[in-house]
């Protein structure tokens, strides 16, 4: 029996490759086209089933109809016959049938989407030489089936090239290419570009560990070489800054476009596991002759969302993970994901720069204190959980909110640098507290509470912080 034990187990690894996944297919046709083809196949799955598109945003605080822009809607069971499909209420279709469902397809409206999505930071768009995917606005998921492995299968026109940020190539394959997500989260965190080479999509790879890639596309001018410059020294800053590197590679997508109306909004960029996307205007583009100002303000941005990646994407609080698709959660804690992330922004690029002290507090004054002395009296009298669960459905929608709350999770984290720093002069600073509270979060695996959170942070510094918690939580009268 033990003989027979043994062979079993060095056959497990073996045997867990078999695991059932599923397969995700995007296509886009032909040039010119608004419409992609989603197909979703999985091992026979017994009916019903219920298909669910994301309506939530990770880090996006606030929720977007996505699935107001599927169509044609249809599956079919392990025999290839069609079977029953119902809209459900809510991001939900039925699918029902007499054996097992075998495979699902259905077309997203992506110039729909462009138009309708005032924010040009939650939507994907198709233009005439060029295709920017969102994973979540496209992808939907078989409710249950969401930390199944997956292959994505993506298809564009001939001769165009196809960027996923899943499996970056430079050059990149063309007409069809093939990538792997761990799970739906992964595939939905994504982004995919596709365009010509002429005229399209450009794409970039920036030497260094991790390797950066960059994925552009630009209806105005734009000085490649030095965006590839400035995004690798924030990336390198980051990686010092918290001490790891927790992926293999880092893509930077980004898009220039002309607005499509006045009321369209450009300027906002996101954060995901592995990348960063940036959403501006045409005329926003960074240029040769660009002074030490602006090369700053985009250094920043660039820092500010690589940071998002350790803060809140691996350490995080409550409500962050696992993600609320159909619905934006609740979070109590966007003070710390958004204002931590910055002041470490700021921290990690400063302490490269001659008079990086001095620098830091004007950023900290500019960024953070400004917003906080002109902030309406109906958000300064609110606590900052009270403030933080407003903000986590209208962040973007009412930036007032947004500005809000990440400036006292900045001011937080600048007033406890000062004083780690000041207490152990100089030989320790919050960088410290938040490497510890990563190596706990890495041992834990789950989120942090507020409870506990600043005894994690005292931990890594051996400086009492709790008082400057408490004051910071409370409300925030001008």
């Amino acid at each position: 029996m033990s003989a027979i034990l043994g062979i079993a187990s060095l056959l497990l690894p073996a045997l867990s490759i078999q695991d059932p996944k599923l397969d995700y297919h995007l296509e886009l046709s032909k040039a010119g086209d608004k419409r992609v083809s989603i197909t979703i196949e999985t091992e026979p799955l017994p009916f019903p089933q219920i298909l669910v598109m994301p309506r939530a945003i990770p880090m996006g605080y606030g929720e977007q109809p996505y699935d107001r822009f599927v169509s044609a809607l249809y599956a079919e069971d392990n025999a290839g016959n069609p079977v029953l499909v119902s809209r459900q209420e809510g991001p939900r279709w039925l699918i029902s049938g007499e054996t097992k469902l075998k495979r699902i397809r259905y077309t997203v409206d992506l110039g729909r989407m462009e138009r309708e999505i005032l924010s040009a930071a939650d939507s994907s768009k198709a233009r005439g030489r060029y295709l920017g995917v969102l994973g979540y606005s496209v992808f939907a998921y078989i409710d249950g089936q969401e930390q199944k492995d997956i292959d994505l299968h993506l298809r564009g026109p001939g001769g165009w090239q196809i960027f996923s940020t899943l499996s970056p190539q430079v050059p990149a394959p063309q007409g069809s290419m093939q990538a792997y997500a761990t799970d739906f989260y992964a595939l939905a965190d994504s982004q995919i570009a596709m365009g010509p080479m002429q005229g399209g999509l450009v794409l970039h790879r920036v030497e260094g560990r991790p390797s950066l890639y960059i994925a552009l596309y630009a209806e105005g001018p734009v000085e490649l070489r030095s965006i590839g410059r400035i995004g690798r020294g924030a990336l390198d800053a980051m990686c010092e800054y918290f001490g790891n590197r927790p992926f293999g590679q880092y893509s930077m997508h980004m898009e220039y476009l002309r607005p499509l109306s006045e009321e369209h909004e450009y300027g906002f960029s996101m954060e995901h596991m592995q990348s960063s996307t940036y959403f501006l205007r045409h005329d926003q583009g960074l240029t040769k002759d660009a002074g030490p100002d602006e090369i700053r303000r985009v250094e920043y941005n660039f820092a500010h969302h690589i940071a998002h990646s350790w803060i809140p994407k691996r350490c995080y609080g409550e409500g962050y993970f696992p993600f609320s698709w159909e619905v934006a959660p609740v979070l109590d804690s966007i003070w710390f994901s958004e204002g931590f992330a910055q002041y470490a922004a700021m921290d990690a690029l400063t302490r490269r720069r001659e008079g990086g002290e001095a620098l830091l507090a004007r950023m900290v004054e500019n960024r953070f204190q400004s917003n906080l002395d002109s902030q309406p009296e109906v958000f300064a009298k609110m606590t900052t959980v009270a403030l933080s669960r407003l903000a986590s459905t209208r962040y973007s929608q009412d930036f007032r909110t947004g500005r809000g709350i990440y400036s006292r999770g900045g001011m937080m984290a600048a007033e406890m640098d000062e004083r780690i720093r000041r207490r152990t002069d100089d030989e320790k600073g919050l960088q410290d507290a938040l490497r510890h509270l990563f190596k706990w979060g890495e041992t834990k695996d789950r989120a942090f509470t507020l409870e506990e959170l600043p005894f994690i942070l005292e931990a890594g510094c051996d400086v009492d912080l709790r008082s400057i918690y408490d004051r910071w939580m409370g409300p925030q009268p001008r």
